[in-house]
């Protein structure tokens, strides 16, 4: 309700009016004010009475972290993490190191000697090159190289053949093995094996450097427990 001389707003408890001090009728006794000069709902509502929209939490507070460890970013498509690099291959192992056991690790893995060097076959396919015999001697592996040529290797005794006796032998299996073996403008060369070099090898090597080759060997050793 409002005072009827100065038109404050009053309490509906209140007896005197607080701003001019004058006395207040009670509501329905009489009072000179007329039902016309009554507020409306809306405006009997104090500001400080009002209810103001509560908004919605999802609408204030931010979204919750994720929980757990952050992803790490995405490997790039074939990316690979370094590896350690691999020590190399050890050495071939042999027994005694003579041209027997030298002889048995050329049959057993020609490769070593040669990469694409395998024992040759015949017609059969049959691994016939290993101790191949000839009208001239024996051989000790007739192979057979990557680009198709036959390759006679000899492993020599140095304590029976000299460096002109070496030549001259390998260079008669050669012949042989061009006549009696080989195809038409089939190569053949020669791969000869020596602990040592004999002094009187060198000039004779030269001659014949286009077709055979000379290697020496060198023996890896192993360590094996003896089980008493």
């Amino acid at each position: 309700m409002f005072c009827n001389a100065c038109g404050t707003r009053v309490g509906g408890f209140d007896r005197n009016c607080p701003n001019c001090g004058r006395g207040l009728k009670a509501r329905g006794s009489g009072s000179s004010m007329s039902k016309t000069n009554e507020p409306s709902a809306s405006q009997s509502l104090s500001p400080s009475s009002a209810q103001m929209p509560n908004p919605s939490k999802s609408s204030l507070d931010p979204k919750p972290a994720a929980k757990g460890k952050p992803k790490s970013a995405a490997r790039p498509a074939g990316s690979k993490a370094k590896q350690a690099a691999r020590p190399p291959a050890a050495a071939p192992v042999v027994s005694g190191g003579g041209a027997p056991d030298i002889r048995s690790l050329l049959w057993e893995t020609p490769e070593e000697l040669e990469p694409g060097l395998s024992v040759y076959q015949d017609a059969e396919s049959k691994p016939v090159g290993i101790r191949y015999e000839s009208e001239v001697g024996q051989i000790d592996l007739l192979a057979r190289d990557n680009g198709g040529g036959l390759v006679v290797v000899m492993v020599a005794d140095e304590s029976e053949k000299k460096g002109k006796e070496l030549v001259s032998d390998v260079l008669e299996r050669i012949g042989w093995v061009r006549l009696q073996v080989a195809e038409s403008g089939q190569e053949v060369r020669a791969i000869v094996l020596t602990g040592s070099v004999p002094d009187d090898l060198s000039y004779a090597a030269a001659a014949v450097s286009g077709t055979v080759a000379f290697k020496t060997y060198r023996v890896a050793v192993a360590f094996e427990d003896v089980i008493v």
